[in-house]
């Protein structure tokens, strides 16, 4: 059995996006007839979690554990300086001949002895952009040129795993091999439960609240709702505090839609995963921008594993190539407030029955698109021709 390594500054398992996205990657590469071994830092947080994913997979998985502390200013210099060569080290222990390595990380000192190792010994490259930032989003100078420098970098892989069709052109362009990888789902993991009824509408934020996500915008949109409005909906809201919010909005205006308002703070998966079923909605609001573009948010393919039906902005791969309206999705164009509350007015008025239909679509879309075990295939033909 061939095998593959890759190569992630990152907590393994759940705990980040970057995480489940090689979660599922690595699941569509064992699908497809690979041994997969992770390079990674371990996340004690989830042992029961990490031990049941193991056993699902013995012989096919392993995680090597490499620590990443990044909390005092000496760990992130270390991390930004010298994490690649410590990996190099590792996989001079581990490698065969006919190993390949794929490389998670914008770092340039980190992909760079990566790809020189690689190189050296004959062995294919690839790696993994799930990211495109702008100047604006990386206001530190030093920062941003090692940025720009990292992604001239990545056109040395042998294949780039680009997660999106806008970044692919890019790296086209520039006369790469490439192939869209989506952040991927396993939809079979968790027993689908039916929706709650209809007495309360249940709308999801599971996000932070930052850069990408115009949330202060979703804010405004619940609180334009109208009093009978508001009592039929619950927002759901992990990621952002309270506290947050009365800063943006006062104390005055806060205090009218905090009865539709419920708040939480780090949950384990499985209690994400029990919001996610009694939610009915997802609400993601982005305007359009090169980044929102470039990005695949993980949260939309996660949700739905769960029947819960996103309203999204149109941007996107997601909304161009899997989301279709009134089908599976609320589709907004744009993400001013008032496109947001109509949106949200709109699943107010849509009925139970109907709404069930959309939850199934919903399901169903990511077991024939976005599952693990649909891109186990096209990855092996992929791979098999580097």
């Amino acid at each position: 059995m061939k095998r593959i390594i890759i190569c992630a500054a990152i907590k393994f398992p759940r705990g980040s996006a970057a995480s489940n996205y090689l979660q599922y990657f690595s699941m569509a590469l064992i699908e497809s007839g690979y041994e997969v071994i992770l390079l990674a830092e371990y996340n004690e947080n989830e042992n029961q979690y990490y031990n049941s994913f193991i056993n699902k997979f013995q012989g096919k998985f392993s995680l090597i554990n490499i620590n990443t502390p990044r909390k005092t200013l000496a760990n992130k210099i270390s991390y930004h300086l010298i994490y690649g060569i410590k990996y190099v080290k590792v996989l001079k222990k581990v490698i065969r001949k006919d190993d390949s390595i794929i490389i998670y990380s914008d770092i340039m000192n980190f992909i760079s002895p990566i790809i020189k190792f690689a190189h050296k010994n004959n062995l294919k490259v690839g790696n993994i952009i799930v990211e495109w930032y702008e100047r604006k989003y990386l206001k530190n100078p030093i920062r941003y040129f090692l940025y720009k420098k990292s992604f001239k970098l990545r056109e040395q892989a042998d294949i780039i795993f680009p997660i999106s069709t806008f970044i692919e052109r890019h790296f086209k362009e520039k006369g790469c091999n490439t192939f869209v990888l989506p952040i991927l789902s396993d939809p079979y993991e968790y027993e689908r439960f039916p929706k709650p009824s209809y007495d309360k509408i249940n709308i999801v934020y599971p996000g932070n609240g930052l850069i990408k996500d115009s949330f202060l915008n979703m804010i405004n949109a619940i609180e334009h709702l109208n009093s009978e409005q508001l009592a039929k909906l619950n927002f759901h809201i992990k990621g952002v505090k309270k506290q947050d919010i009365i800063n943006k909005i006062g104390l005055k205006r806060f205090e009218r839609i905090s009865p539709s308002l419920i708040f939480y703070g780090w949950m384990n998966y499985d209690e994400l995963v029990e919001l996610y079923r009694k939610s009915h909605y997802l609400l993601l609001a982005r305007e359009i921008c090169h980044l929102t573009k470039a990005n695949f948010p993980s949260k939309v393919p996660e949700v739905m594993c769960h029947g819960v039906v996103p309203i999204a902005s149109e941007v996107g791969d997601y909304t161009q190539f899997y989301l279709r309206d009134g089908e599976n999705a609320i589709i907004m164009k744009g993400n001013s407030t008032e496109v947001i509350k109509d949106a949200i007015i709109r699943c107010l008025n849509i009925p139970y029955d109907k709404y069930n239909t959309m939850s199934n679509n919903a399901y169903n879309l990511v077991c024939n698109k976005l599952s693990y075990k649909v891109w186990g295939n096209k990855l092996k033909n992929v791979l098999n021709h580097i």
